[in-house]
């Protein structure tokens, strides 16, 4: 795992300012995972394409950044609001997020921002990311789908494509859609 400063400043472990617990997390590699994030309260409600910002205390100041959330609205306050995060050496936030463990306890606070889909909107919709800038697309595409909504008249499906570059398209592997559980 990447070296994370053995001498950093210590988390607070439990501050009043927390209001949420990091509830799951998995390792894409070794810069690159997903966090779920779980209120201790009522879950907020948001709006696919929304973000949130979670934070911890350290040296009596929190510590924060926002992240656009990735789960479905529906399924947020159960399973956590997910979030895709690239580690950044050097960094403010994310190496301290990196050395949290399951169970952490942290602030979050939103949702904020308006990059929404319009309610009512049927037209075919083409996002276009890559990283962890997939996240409010793949929150917008995981809600049309539990919605009934596919994007649109003449649209059967909703998929995603990652990966795709041309070295990857010159291989025998190619691009595939992934899944957008």
């Amino acid at each position: 795992m990447t070296d994370l400063l053995t001498d950093a400043p210590p988390i607070e472990t439990d501050a009043p300012q927390y209001n949420a617990s990091l509830v799951r997390r998995l390792d894409q590699h070794e810069s690159l995972a997903t966090f779920w994030v779980r209120f201790d309260g009522d879950p907020v409600a948001f709006d696919p394409g929304q973000y949130m910002t979670i934070g911890v205390l350290v040296d009596r100041r929190i510590v924060q950044r926002p992240y656009s959330v990735a789960s479905d609205p529906a399924v947020a306050g159960s399973d956590g609001y997910e979030f895709y995060v690239r580690l950044v050496q050097g960094g403010t936030f994310t190496p301290l997020l990196w050395r949290l463990a399951e169970g952490h306890r942290m602030r979050m606070i939103g949702p904020k921002g308006k990059f929404v889909l319009e309610p009512d909107d049927d037209r075919v919709h083409l996002f276009i990311s890559s990283g962890t800038g997939n996240a409010p697309f793949v929150a917008m595409m995981r809600a049309l789908l539990r919605e009934g909504r596919r994007g649109g008249r003449s649209s059967s499906t909703v998929s995603r494509t990652c990966g795709t570059s041309a070295t990857s398209r010159s291989s025998s592997a190619g691009s595939a859609p992934a899944s957008t559980r």
